[in-house]
């Protein structure tokens, strides 16, 4: 009797490590799914890194619609299925396979030709501003305006809350292509930096000088003061 308990024992250890870690193979990037959020409420959305790419040892999902307050979590919108030390049954109770077209989801700081120059330090500005906006500002790429849906014919752009700052980055940048980089400067202050000054101060306070060299590197030197008195109003 013993040797038989001790067995059956031993089967389910054996069960149990082979259930160890396994489910998530089912949510690669890009997949749609359910995901079961606070107050058992289950909630749509798309994985962005499977338990397979990332070192959090889970599986991060951005959900269609803002339900918390964690804006550093992908603005309010992420979940997340631990799979470190997790069985199959914990795994796939909690997310589940939506019948819907996987959607691409593009990493905006690789997935476009590098870029030198002036171009560059607009970029370098972008990135900077989302850095400091706690989580409110994003850049973007291959999206739809005020969605995260895939869009194969927008670039990188800036989002705040979720919704698009006017242009591509790489539209600013076709302007200065006949060497009329004030032209572009002067359009990416109105149409991107000024939004930022309105609603995320600690994004324009890590930029503005930043934004100042640059001018002070496309502009006549006449112009100089000018610019400095705009900035830092």
């Amino acid at each position: 009797m013993k040797a038989v308990k001790e067995k059956a024992r031993d089967e389910k250890i054996r069960k149990i490590a082979a259930d160890f870690e396994k489910g998530w193979e089912d949510f690669p990037r890009g997949t749609r799914v359910e995901v079961r959020t606070k107050g058992n409420i289950w909630r749509k959305g798309t994985v962005v890194d499977g338990y397979e790419a990332q070192s959090e040892r889970g599986i991060n999902i951005l959900c269609d619609e803002k339900w918390h307050n964690s804006l550093n979590f992908y603005g309010g919108r992420g979940a997340s299925i631990p799979v470190y030390l997790n069985t199959r049954p914990n795994i796939t109770a909690n997310i589940r396979l939506l019948n819907e077209a996987p959607r691409q989801i593009c990493d905006p700081a690789t997935a476009t030709p590098k870029l030198n120059g002036n171009a560059a330090e607009f970029l370098r500005i972008a990135k900077i501003a989302a850095k400091y906006s706690d989580g409110r500002l994003r850049l973007a790429y291959n999206e739809e305006a005020n969605c995260t849906a895939f869009n194969e014919n927008a670039g990188r752009f800036l989002k705040l809350d979720g919704r698009r700052l006017e242009q591509d980055l790489e539209c600013y940048w076709m302007y200065a292509d006949s060497n009329n980089w004030p032209t572009a400067l002067a359009i990416f202050y109105k149409e991107v930096i000024v939004p930022i000054k309105k609603n995320l101060p600690k994004s324009y306070a890590a930029v503005w000088e930043k934004l100042l060299r640059l001018a002070e590197k496309i502009y006549p030197e006449k112009f100089w003061p000018k610019w400095r008195e705009l900035l830092k109003s």
